[in-house]
């Protein structure tokens, strides 16, 4: 029996050092991309927070975001920041057949919008929301006006470069027709900018 046991927990330690993205104590440590993401659960007053559209603890509007992260101290950490777009869509797994559409490892994202510190380039008093719901997808929304959830981040900041390989190398699970969104939604249309630039001649 004794054998058994300790073979149970040689096989749970192994599966927990090749796992992806491990979380412990309010944090997720994703092996891939080298993040730390903070993973705590969100209260029942943040859901209502986000549903009534108020600043409170892990839900806010843009600006608040990134001085919450900003001011976190977790793990004996306080390097955090709001993550840009491309960091949060590694997260999202759109091979899972239900919500949140989150990757195995990460125990607390809802299925909704979050925060990005990635502007619009089309209006710059706009920035990038992330969902995990409804097969993932991108809005940019008022800094000032929406209220979504907030999910923090250290480490060293991802780019669009950075998304693509670990998509190629198929070490994320974000589907193609994602990422082909977002390039799509990163690039400022050159017939608008165009359009824009005679009209303020």
């Amino acid at each position: 029996m004794k054998k058994k046991v300790s073979m149970i927990m040689l096989l749970s330690f192994f599966s927990t050092l090749n796992a992806t993205i491990i979380s412990q104590n309010g944090m997720a440590k994703d092996n891939v991309t080298g993040l730390m993401w903070q993973d705590e659960s969100y209260t029942s007053s943040e859901e209502v927070a986000y549903n009534d559209g108020k600043n409170y603890n892990k839900v806010g509007n843009e600006e608040y975001a990134k001085g919450y992260c900003e001011n976190l101290t977790l793990g004996g950490f306080s390097d955090f920041r709001l993550p840009n777009i491309y960091e949060l869509t590694t997260l999202i797994d759109n091979t899972k057949s239900e919500e949140p559409y989150i990757v195995d490892g990460i125990k607390n994202i809802a299925s909704q919008f979050y925060w990005t510190s990635t502007t619009s380039v089309s209006y710059l008093d706009y920035s990038w929301t992330t969902s995990f719901g409804f097969n993932g997808g991108y809005n940019a929304e008022g800094r000032n006006i929406g209220h979504y959830y907030i999910r923090c981040v250290r480490g060293k900041e991802l780019s669009f470069h950075d998304l693509v390989l670990l998509k190629k190398s198929g070490k994320i699970n974000v589907s193609q027709i994602e990422i082909d969104d977002l390039s799509t939604k990163m690039k400022k249309p050159f017939l608008k900018w165009l359009l824009q630039k005679v009209l303020s001649e």
